[in-house]
């Protein structure tokens, strides 16, 4: 069962929002959670095309989603979410950024332009929770789905000549479906209009893929207690860290994440890391943490940025300053666990990072409006002791000043159990 709401007007904009969900294994061995968001420029009789039906089929054909919208008309991928899942745990990816946009223009001394910047908090919220089937039946996992996302399109209200204001819209899904494992379905495919002169239509598309990352076990709960056996480990060694990269905006569909999941250690990591771009290590924690409580890491600091800027009567340019708490925070969970050799654990992980980068928009000339992202990642599910956990978050919907998209790519690995 699926239930889907959008909301937001688009002026006079004709608007069509379109909800896709499949599901399937990847066939070169990746397991895990993946979500893609893809946005369609088509006109306003092309709507149908986007049939549920009629795509459901052509997925199960082996057909890829985006090729098969690229068809339909002009495709763009604006988000690409990848992480491990298990067969019954639970998961959260979520993406927000706060885009600035420009409110207001007006003309200070000597001509120079000040604009006036208000944000806008967009991007994806998707939790997902998997569990065996109620029958236990072979090759199927129970899926709930619970998405969110706020998107911006563009609008024709402007604020003074060639600056417009873009429009957000609020896309929210909820599904339950019993998926058969390595099988794509579509579980809904709604539209929604409002007229324009101009007939042309944007279309949002959202396909998600669940492929366990471990056989099916006997149901354990996603939570970790906090008292354990005595003879059991109590410590172990916790190493993460936090990457960011600037990919074109075009390549993110095609960048095989599994490649970064199969490096052993950190130096073999980074080199693969970097086939995909100049790569930057924003955050880093390595420390023992207890396995008998919960554990948390912090890194963080307030930064200045310019919010509002004025030129007073002798010239001179006075900036208004406020300040954005930035860095991430680790925090781990265990269950218990009394062998000291045991290939695998069941954790609680928690990651959230905040940056800022900066935009296309300035303040005025010479100052940039940043744009300010907030992630979260959660898993609980199993974790192998020693292997890499990697998951990879692609944002091409706000480009930055050069026009390309970020990517956050967390690596986490527990080991030395002791």
């Amino acid at each position: 069962m699926a239930s889907l709401r959008t909301s937001g007007c688009i002026g006079a904009i004709v608007f069509t929002a379109a909800m896709l969900l499949s599901g399937c294994v990847d066939r070169r061995g990746a397991a895990g959670f993946e979500a893609r968001v893809y946005e369609v420029q088509l006109h306003a009789d092309q709507s149908s095309k986007l049939d549920a039906a009629k795509l459901n089929a052509r997925a199960a054909r082996g057909e890829d989603i985006g090729e098969i919208l690229s068809q339909i008309g002009a495709t763009k991928l604006l988000y690409r979410m990848c992480q491990p899942m298990g067969y019954n745990g639970d998961g959260c990816i979520t993406l927000r950024s706060r885009v600035p946009m420009i409110t207001n223009t007006r003309t200070g001394a000597r001509s120079s332009r000040i604009n006036t910047i208000q944000y806008q908090l967009v991007g994806p919220d998707f939790k997902v929770f998997t569990q065996p089937p109620p029958d236990q039946a072979a090759g199927k996992v129970q899926v709930r789905l619970n998405a969110d996302m706020t998107l911006r399109s563009p609008s024709s209200v402007e604020t003074t000549s060639g600056v417009s204001i873009p429009a957000n819209r609020r896309i929210s899904l909820n599904c339950n479906n019993l998926a058969k494992v390595g099988e794509r379905f579509v579980v809904a495919s709604v539209s929604s209009n409002a007229g324009d002169t101009k007939g042309s239509s944007t279309a949002y598309v959202c396909s998600v893929s669940v492929a366990p990352n471990d056989l099916p076990a006997t149901a354990s709960p996603t939570s970790a207690p906090t008292t354990r056996p005595a003879s059991g480990p109590s410590t172990a060694d916790f190493q993460a860290a936090i990457y960011r990269l600037e990919p074109p905006a075009d390549r993110i569909g095609g960048i095989d994440v599994s490649a970064l999941s199969r490096p052993s250690d950190a130096q073999r990591f980074t080199r693969q890391l970097d086939k995909l771009g100049q790569a930057k290590l924003l955050h880093q924690a390595s420390q023992p943490v207890s396995l008998t409580s919960e554990s948390v890491v912090e890194i963080e600091e307030r930064k200045p940025f310019v919010t509002g800027s004025r030129t007073a009567a002798n010239g001179e340019r006075i900036n208004t300053v406020q300040y954005q708490r930035v860095g991430a925070v680790f925090r781990l969970s265990t269950a218990p666990i009394s062998d000291p050799a045991a290939k695998s654990l069941r954790v609680r992980l928690e990651m959230k990072l905040s940056e800022m980068t900066e935009s296309k928009l300035e303040i005025t000339k010479g100052v940039p409006a940043p744009i300010i992202l907030q992630g979260e990642f959660i898993y609980a599910g199993n974790l192998d002791i020693g292997r890499p956990f990697v998951g990879v978050c692609f944002d091409a919907s706000s480009c930055d000043k050069d026009d390309d998209a970020v990517a956050y790519i967390y690596r986490v690995v527990l080991s030395n159990l002791r």
